[in-house]
């Protein structure tokens, strides 16, 4: 009591005539309104637990107090399911994409405006378990953008979310081939994952063209997340896959179904081109 009597107006004297109960709130009141202090590692760098988040209800202390049968208590905060996803998210190279949101999204052209209400609606069908979405087309559009924001939207309601960079972690997978262990880890990691994001499907380095063991991959990947939410998005139009693999285009298509957004190519619609960053 004698801490708190030095924090307050009046410090003792106004101690003495409050009630227990009102001691107690002023314990918890002190607490919640306390900013948390940033935990370090041994380096001296701020951990990812105390980064990767800012939460307004806490102040990034982990915990709020509250009165339980009249006396001082805590728990733990409910940021605390969000900074794992937020940390799984960064550890699967998702990290640069982690501030993308709807609202941060530029929808000037009447295009940007649906794609974006495609995305709003997706993260609000809550009540579909199994839906993909696709945002397919022109590069430098925003496809990564408000594929990220489903994401981050996910993530803030403490669900996991694995990102699959199909140009680095898809050349893992297939060369993990021969490695049963890791390739067996890898598969198992996207299977359970709540939430998969596949960004830039088939994409291939200076032009190559798309191998079998690359549309083999995809399909197997397919399946892994078949009935599970996934995203996925690509440079190519569902034409231009079907020319490459007509299976793999019917099966995205499939999983797809209304959410499936097309952006035709057009020099006038890579935003990279007319910004420093771009929506990506």
């Amino acid at each position: 009591m004698e801490l708190l009597a030095g924090k307050i107006p009046g410090g003792a004297e106004a101690i003495k005539g409050i009630s227990r109960e009102e001691y107690e709130q002023m314990k918890v009141d002190g607490y919640n309104a306390q900013e948390g202090r940033p935990i370090r590692t041994v380096e001296g760098e701020i951990t990812e637990w105390f980064s990767c988040y800012d939460c307004p209800v806490c102040k990034n202390k982990g915990a709020v107090a509250f009165l339980k049968d009249g006396w001082y208590a805590e728990r733990e905060c409910e940021c605390g399911p969000i900074r794992k996803a937020r940390i799984r998210a960064i550890h699967s190279g998702m990290e640069c994409y982690l501030e993308k949101r709807l609202n941060n999204y530029e929808a000037r052209e009447p295009w940007q405006k649906e794609a974006r209400d495609l995305a709003k609606g997706f993260i609000l069908d809550r009540g579909n378990s199994r839906r993909w979405i696709a945002m397919l087309g022109q590069s430098g559009a925003g496809k990564t953008h408000l594929c990220a924001a489903i994401c981050n939207q996910f993530m803030a309601e403490g669900m996991e979310v694995a990102y699959f960079a199909w140009l680095t972690d898809g050349q893992r997978l297939m060369a993990n081939r021969f490695d049963a262990g890791a390739y067996s880890a890898e598969r198992e990691r996207l299977r359970k994952a709540q939430v998969v994001y596949i960004d830039d499907l088939l994409k291939t380095r200076d032009g190559a063209q798309v191998t079998p063991t690359e549309l083999k991959t995809a399909r197997e990947l397919f399946d892994l997340r078949a009935g599970k939410i996934t995203l996925v998005s690509a440079e190519f139009l569902a034409e231009d896959l079907a020319r490459i693999d007509e299976s793999l285009a019917g099966r995205l298509l499939e999983h797809c179904g209304k959410y499936l957004y097309q952006i035709e190519k057009g020099a006038g619609r890579n935003y990279r081109l007319h910004m420093g960053r771009g929506q990506a």
